[in-house]
């Protein structure tokens, strides 16, 4: 993270280190990635990703890099914990989830919609995402607590760290939501943002974690540490 500091790069300092390779991730620094481009540098914009994808983007990172056979056996690796998740909740019924982002504006949340790689792991875990047919700003719509209520989760499941919202004890407190059949059964759980919001490798920690909370008689003991969940 040298030479970034407040959302703002430190241009002179990136080009000091030399690098060989600049990634960046879904157009979030293009105006940066510009002007490191016209100064010579290479950089590469890896494109907004669902879980299928970030694992293609793996195998693109280790290409670039010169670690394809690393890349490579990671994401075999991956994606046979993947299949392992899959196969254990297979033919269970889908209980309906809330899959909160943020919740920093009381009142209308940010969730994860359709297309996102928030959707897609909940489609894993053999849970129906109640926004799933909601796309709105790239797979991230901004919602009301109206039609939450009126969607009536099983589950609500915050991916957001604490100061965002993440924080299951608020949500029984939260105006009207006492009607939510997960709020009414404690059902409400939070996954560490590191597992949940971040398109990488641990995308499949944040798969079993979900995937567990929603089918806990599909798995043999208690929810991993790494999860962080509460109730």
């Amino acid at each position: 993270m040298s030479g970034f500091f407040n959302g703002n790069f430190n241009v002179e300092q990136i080009v000091s280190l030399k690098p060989d390779l600049i990634l960046s991730y879904g157009e979030e620094t293009k105006s940066y990635d510009t002007k490191l481009t016209s100064l010579g540098l290479h950089v590469v914009d890896l494109p907004l990703s669902n879980v299928t994808q970030t694992l293609q983007e793996i195998l693109v990172v280790g290409q670039l890099t010169g670690t394809a056979k690393v890349a490579t056996a990671l994401v075999q690796q991956l994606q046979q914990q993947i299949d392992l998740t899959e196969k254990a909740v297979a033919g269970k019924a889908a209980p309906t989830v809330l899959l909160e982002v943020d919740d920093s504006t009381p009142g209308k949340p940010y969730v994860f919609g359709g297309t996102s790689f928030g959707d897609e792991l909940a489609q894993d875990a053999n849970a129906t995402n109640i926004f799933h047919s909601n796309a709105t700003n790239g797979g991230y719509p901004q919602v009301t607590d109206e039609a939450i209520i009126s969607a009536n989760p099983q589950y609500v499941i915050l991916t957001e760290d604490p100061a965002y919202g993440g924080n299951p004890s608020v949500v029984y407190k939260r105006p009207n939501w006492g009607t939510i059949t997960a709020v009414k059964l404690h059902q409400v759980y939070r996954i560490n943002a590191d597992i949940m919001q971040r398109p990488g490798p641990r995308l499949v920690e944040g798969l079993r974690c979900l995937a567990q909370i929603v089918h806990p008689d599909a798995f043999s003991g208690t929810l991993p540490d790494y999860c962080t969940a509460s109730v």
